[in-house]
């Protein structure tokens, strides 16, 4: 009786505290991409003429050309800190440094050319550049004042004119220097200038306190103070905005704005912000820390970059979109979030809404974004959702699984999955075969023999890319076997070859445009009818309006990105949204707007440059009921267990009395072996599908494959840092550290890991050798102290890799 009250009581506790807790919103963050280097950052620039490109200053002399993925480094003959670059060429920069004044570097002799300043040669210091184009006049801002570099004598005249400000004090330090529309300014130590005529404004601070660094949008001043950021309108009239100390000031698309301040970073927008903690701090010592690019935000912190993409929602899985279905001939479609919930979504054209609806949890589902491939609506609350290994089938949000494939290599994968409304039939594509879906019949999935021109029926390696209907027929591609069709309601039909695409190389997916079939192939996207290339490579998917679908265009998505390509238009557009990666499955087309979902969230893209995010509703439980019944329970079960406990006071023995509770505590593990397995499942998937992905040659899509599985492995390891205890995982980011990290999947062989790491095979086979006897000298009674390394030294020591 006394043990069921104990369990009784703590029942009531846990349930009270549950509710209480589920009051409060889980906290949210921003989401970023890190790149760390060798040396602390100083300075980050923005090209005037690529928008991909960047230049990143380091305090050992050196600073790194930056182009989309691609780095490049070079160095200045100097040991000093890099403080400001400005590109005045493709070829030659401007380059501020400490204590060794401005530099004109050429990128291709790499030879430099400095300038001095009167009284002090090159001792000093040039923290801020700036170029007047239409006076041909270079501002320098410096420790010793501000200076003027007159463009055309710069190979002939290497001294910097003073430029005074105020009351003429050289010796004040020269902050930030902009120009923007004929309009110089600058942030000093003496204060704000604004100057549009020389003789007067270069005499009279706008604001006549310290000012440390500025902001312009839209004509509008965002000047950083010691303690406070004031606003200064175009009339010059000023306002307080916020108090305290921050170091910069951005403005990014539908009036999100960034406060940088020394330890976090502040993302508010709507009304709601969202915080990153930076428990290492910001560089400091930088004066140009930060840059806002057409997509991200580049942040200086010691010796890591930190980009933010400019769109952000919360980071938690409620806003984590993994899967959107298709639109079918209603207005209704329907997607999926990380917390494996189902939501509803009305995508009307002309009127679109901009919040969605909540239909609650999916029971038995058990998927992760990136292993989906397709989800899609058949029936009114029927949908089936195909990952890699499994089919699942989902009604009334319960969701079981009709098809799966084992997980040992070289095994079958789901590839595809399409509904024809026509035949009202359910195609599913394989590494293998192609077949009909029926989850009622004794065998859940019939193969349909595919004819190529000149062999015998073929079924086995087909590996389907894509299924779509147009008209009166049905096609398919494969990767390398050509494009593939029958007429629709010929149920016994087998589908014939149509066309070879091998002058294409492979074929990745394929989509109906009014009367055309296009083609996603490695070339480009071809259109099937006439042949034309459109010579876009390294796209992940292209989609188009499944049903009725007149000539409107079509969406690429990029592996980073996305845009829409007019009907016939010949002309290669250019990807918009690059800080956003949007996956195969997380699309729906309604002419020429597509909702599509991401890790930060449900967008609507108008098809032409807007995108517009789309509130995700979350479920409204009212925990009063809950709360009410669990205080009284409490109360009621504390009571009983007093009144039990004087009871057996009253017939206790004093040798019972006396005796000591005999309690057994258990230590709680460091180390997990659940979560741990969770987590090497999650890198498997990843590694897994990069090498399946593979070709002959190497491709900007496989560079990207290997950087998101190496970012995974990352992952991995600053969530288990025990195992920082071995050697080789001391060195961040190098070979034998990723090596080690996929030595823990069960079934991967040297093989695999050469491939999808890029390194010698004999590489990995020498580093498992070397794991293993290095835990064994670690531990030499074969007794590791955490969970973690112990699941490793198996891994090297029974499984043969």
């Amino acid at each position: 009786m006394e043990k069921h009250l104990y369990l009784f009581v703590i029942a009531a506790f846990i349930l009270l505290t549950a509710c209480s807790k589920s009051t409060a919103p889980d906290p949210i963050k921003l989401t970023c991409n890190i790149n760390t280097f060798d040396a602390p950052i100083s300075c980050i620039n923005q090209s005037p003429t690529d928008p991909d490109k960047l230049y990143i200053g380091q305090e050992d002399g050196c600073f790194i050309e930056k182009v989309v993925n691609n780095y490049h480094t070079y160095s200045i003959n100097s040991n000093r800190r890099i403080y400001d670059i400005l590109e005045y060429t493709q070829d030659t920069l401007f380059i501020g440094t400490r204590d060794a004044g401005l530099k004109l570097f050429t990128k291709t002799s790499e030879q430099t050319q400095s300038y001095y300043i009167k009284d002090k040669n090159l001792n000093y210091s040039v923290y801020s550049l700036a170029r007047d184009d239409a006076n041909q006049i270079l501002y320098v801002g410096t420790s010793n004042g501000l200076y003027q570099l007159k463009l055309q004598d710069k190979n002939s005249c290497h001294e910097l004119l003073p430029v005074r400000i105020g009351k003429g004090d050289k010796n004040c330090s020269i902050n930030k220097v902009l120009i923007k529309d004929k309009k110089l300014y600058i942030a000093s130590d003496l204060g704000l200038f604004i100057v549009q005529h020389p003789e007067q404004d270069f005499k009279r601070p706008v604001i006549d306190s310290l000012t440390t660094n500025i902001s312009i949008y839209n004509d509008t001043v965002y000047a950083l103070l010691e303690n406070a950021i004031i606003k200064v309108a175009p009339n010059k009239e000023k306002t307080l905005m916020r108090k305290g100390k921050y170091y910069l000031y951005a403005q990014g698309p539908n009036k999100a704005e960034w406060f940088i301040t020394g330890n976090s970073i502040l993302y508010i927008q709507d009304q709601q912000t969202l915080v990153y903690e930076l428990p290492d701090g910001i560089s400091i010592t930088a004066k140009q820390l930060g840059a806002l690019g057409n997509d991200f935000l580049y942040l200086a912190c010691k010796e890591a970059l930190l980009a933010f993409a400019l769109r952000q929602h919360s980071a938690d899985s409620e806003n984590n979109v993994i899967a959107v279905s298709a639109k079918r001939t209603g207005d209704s479609i329907y997607f999926i979030t990380d917390d494996l919930r189902l939501h509803l979504y009305k995508f009307i054209y002309n009127h679109p809404e901009s919040k969605s609806k909540s239909l609650g949890p999916i029971e038995g589902l058990d998927v992760t974004g990136n292993d989906i491939i397709r989800f899609l609506e058949t029936d009114k609350n029927t949908f089936f959702l195909a990952t890699r290994k499994k089919l699942y089938k989902i009604k009334n949000n319960k969701a079981e699984i009709i098809l799966q494939f084992s997980n040992s290599k070289g095994q079958n994968n789901i590839t595809t999955l399409y509904y024809s409304p026509a035949e009202q039939r359910l195609y599913i594509g394989t590494r293998r075969y192609l077949g009909i879906v029926d989850d009622k019949a004794k065998r859940i999935v019939t193969p349909i023999p595919i004819v190529p021109n000149q062999a015998p029926k073929d079924t086995i390696d087909a590996y389907i890319t894509g299924i779509c209907e147009n008209g009166d027929s049905i096609y398919v591609a494969t990767l390398n076997k050509g494009l593939y069709g029958k007429p629709l309601k010929k149920e016994q039909a087998p589908f014939q070859q149509i066309r070879d695409l091998s002058d294409y190389e492979s074929t990745y997916g394929l989509i109906a445009n009014g009367k055309n079939i296009y083609l996603n192939t490695s070339l480009g996207i071809v259109n099937e009818a006439n042949s034309k290339l459109l010579p876009i490579r390294h796209v992940k998917d292209i989609a188009g309006v499944l049903e009725k679908n007149p000539n409107e265009g079509f969406f690429i998505l990029y592996y980073y990105g996305l845009s829409f390509q007019g009907p016939d238009s010949p002309e290669v557009p250019t990807p918009l949204f690059n800080d956003l990666a949007f996956s195969k499955s997380c699309i729906a087309v309604n002419g020429r707007k597509a909702v599509v979902g991401c890790k930060s969230g449900l967008f609507l893209f108008d098809g032409k440059a807007e995108l517009t995010p789309i509130s995700i509703a979350k479920e409204k439980y009212s925990y009063t009921i809950y709360l009410l019944i669990s205080a009284i329970t409490l109360i009621i079960s504390i009571g009983i267990f007093f009144l039990l406990k004087r009871k057996k006071q009253t017939f206790q023995s004093p040798s019972e009395a006396n005796l000591d509770e005999k309690r057994i505590i258990l230590d709680d593990p460091t180390d997990n072996l659940d979560e741990i397995e969770k987590d090497i499942q999650a890198i498997d998937k990843q590694a897994k599908l990069f090498f399946d992905t593979l070709g002959i040659k190497k491709t900007e899509a496989e560079e990207d494959m290997r950087r998101e599985l190496k970012q995974i492995c990352l992952d991995f390891a600053d969530k288990h840092p025990e195992l920082g205890k071995l050697s080789f995982m001391k060195r961040r980011g190098k070979e034998r550290y990723f090596i080690t990290i996929l030595l823990f999947i069960e079934d991967i062989d040297a093989n695999i890991i050469s491939r999808v790491l890029d390194v010698d095979q004999a590489t990995v086979t020498r580093h498992k050798y070397n794991v293993r006897k290095e835990i064994e000298q670690l531990y030499p009674e074969n007794e590791p102290d955490y969970n973690i390394i112990r699941l490793l030294y198996e891994r090297v020591s029974t499984r043969k890799k």
